[in-house]
């Protein structure tokens, strides 16, 4: 992202009202990653395998044995399952996973179940499942309601089977369901990313999701992106996007309550909340990440490795350990700014006291330049200013760092 310029001298920028809270965790996060998918799109770099039947119980048993290991005793305010595409597998493979964690694990009542699901799994053997299972809230991966555009993105829906799915989840009772979408990849632009946020909004979907497209070394695409093969839009292109979606959801109803996530009244992703505020969380699966009491602990990568892993009593010794807490403010700022409501310096948990106070006082001199806007317990970016998150959050650090604080990042 290019430097961020100062305001002109003598710009005002005018004061926008503080958004509402967002709601409280009711417990820390458990994350389940499915490796599985149908095939994998080219701009994906996640731990993802071909989908293989017989695959499906290793996982099953090896999440077992990694809750048996691994999980400490708590209270779980949220379960999400993630991948990779959890909804291929089959409504029997998923039943015994969610048993696994009902059997170990305590989930406060009332907690958010969420599954990531394609179009083309939400079919009415599968939807019965999943509303046996206790799963609450679909987070369905659409990406673009144009078929030329979903063929270059490798999917294996189009637009009608995308639109059919979520109708038919709706009819099940999945009244808590977001439509993933994605923008400023190749050949993507502002009349038909527009096109897609109508037929999104159209759907009448509790959450809607709009991400940018990153060129990942390692993919096909983002490997042709890089040699410049292709073009995907500039950056200029991209921000005008991001303008588009909020423009057109926020005038739909949504709250733009986070960089890319959209949300009718109470709909917001619980789980999410906890990444954005650094709540703990336990990951099981392959490649999954933990973070707990201020550890980042990720598993590895391969389905096989992790579950030979396991196999062994190896866990948690075989797995990345990260020692975020010289991070804590940095994250904090980093995570917490994405929301509308923003940072708190309560979530910079095992920061010294001398560096919270150097970034109060970085962040007071941002919001002097109109980038930053003080809260009860931080700083939040101003509306007009969100599109430039990131490069506002280098700035405030190196705020900090001029009044001496060290960065360890």
């Amino acid at each position: 992202m290019a430097p961020l310029p100062a305001h002109p001298d003598g710009d005002q920028v005018a004061p926008d009202p503080e958004p509402p809270a967002l709601p409280e965790p009711l417990g820390p996060g458990v994350y389940v990653h499915v490796p599985f998918c149908h095939v994998r799109c080219p701009y994906c770099d996640f731990a993802v395998r071909p989908y293989d039947p017989a695959e499906a119980p290793v996982l099953v048993r090896a999440v077992a044995q990694e809750l048996a290991l691994r999980a400490p005793r708590s209270t779980w305010g949220s379960l999400y399952f993630g991948g990779g595409t959890p909804s291929r597998l089959s409504p029997q493979d998923f039943t015994a996973l969610c048993a696994a964690l009902d059997g170990a694990l305590t989930f406060a009542p009332g907690h958010e179940r969420s599954l990531e699901a394609n179009p083309e799994d939400l079919t009415g053997d599968k939807l019965a499942a999943w509303r046996a299972a206790g799963v609450t809230r679909l987070s369905v991966g659409v990406q673009s309601f144009h078929d030329d555009e979903l063929a270059r993105l490798g999917r294996v829906h189009d637009a009608r089977a995308a639109a059919d799915g979520i109708q038919r989840a709706q009819a099940a009772g999945f009244d808590d369901l977001s439509v993933d979408l994605m923008y400023a990849f190749p050949g993507n632009d502002e009349t038909r990313f527009a096109a897609s946020l109508a037929r999104a909004v159209a759907l009448a979907p509790a959450h809607v999701s709009a991400y940018a497209y990153t060129a990942e070394t390692g993919t096909p695409m983002g490997d042709a992106v890089r040699k410049g093969s292709v073009a995907r839009p500039d950056e200029d292109k991209e921000a005008a996007l991001f303008e588009l979606a909020r423009e057109t959801l926020v005038a739909a109803g949504f709250r733009h309550y986070e960089i890319s996530n959209f949300a009718r009244m109470d709909r917001e992703t619980r789980h999410h909340l906890q990444y954005w505020r650094r709540g703990d969380y336990l990951g099981l699966g392959p490649s999954a990440v933990s973070f707990l009491d201020g550890l980042r602990v990720r598993a590895p990568r391969g389905l096989l490795e992790w579950a030979r892993a396991l196999e062994q009593g190896d866990a948690p010794r075989g797995w990345v350990v990260d020692d975020a807490r010289p991070h804590a403010l940095f994250e904090a700022a980093f995570l917490g700014l994405r929301l509308d409501a923003g940072m708190r310096f309560a979530d910079a948990r095992g920061a010294a006291a001398e560096d919270i106070e150097r970034w109060q006082a970085g962040g007071t001199r941002l919001a002097a330049e109109g980038f930053l806007a003080p809260t009860a317990g931080g700083f939040r970016v101003p509306h007009a200013e969100r599109a430039r998150t990131d490069a506002i959050v280098l700035r405030w650090r190196d705020a900090a760092e001029a009044l001496g604080y060290t960065a360890n990042t």
